[in-house]
């Protein structure tokens, strides 16, 4: 019997197996943290701003802002989408405000995990950090075809305040945050 399972390793590796006909695959997804505490204005798509040093951008990278900022964070995605499996948002060493936005018209948060042993397959958001964080994504979001859920870890509420867009036949947004934690949808 093989069991498959995932779990957040030193190396910031999530490691996960895929089991097709009882022959089991390796697949990993990619855990980037953010590194620059001090907050400010940044670029997501600079590979130095990342640990390890590579710009999270595929149906495999779960991206972590949820660091000892020092100041509000205002991450711009950049000139292109960005796809990520999962992003985890809010300050740990203070209640700052965190936003993941779009600089350019036109560029888009695409939320696509194509590994199905993390999550259920499901792309999620976790809306984390101390309390008295803000949370806030204002570039439009994009799901391919699967659900996009907020994390139950999450800790504050979350706005997302541009459009909600999905490619195919169908999406959704699920809440498993704390009873207490919302998450406001104010875009169009």
């Amino acid at each position: 019997m093989l069991i498959c399972k995932w779990n957040f390793a030193a190396t910031l590796s999530i490691a996960a197996c895929l089991c097709v006909n009882g022959v089991s695959y390796g697949q990993t997804a990619t855990v980037y943290a953010w590194n620059v505490l001090g907050g400010g204005s940044q670029d997501w798509q600079t590979a130095g701003n990342w640990t390890p040093a590579t710009v999270p951008n595929s149906s495999l990278s779960a991206a972590d802002l949820s660091v000892a900022l020092t100041s509000n964070l205002n991450v711009d995605l950049g000139p292109s989408d960005v796809t990520v499996a999962a992003l985890t948002l809010g300050g740990t060493a203070g209640a700052v405000t965190t936003t993941v936005a779009a600089g350019t018209a036109g560029t888009d948060l695409v939320m696509h995990n194509t590994d199905t042993t993390l999550n259920g397959g499901n792309a999620w958001i976790t809306s984390g950090g101390v309390a008295g964080s803000t949370n806030v994504i204002s570039a439009p979001i994009v799901s391919n075809n699967e659900r996009v859920e907020f994390a139950a870890a999450g800790t504050n509420d979350a706005t997302l305040s541009s459009v909600f867009r999905y490619n195919g036949t169908s999406a959704s947004i699920r809440n498993l945050m704390p009873a207490a934690r919302k998450v406001t949808l104010a875009g169009g």
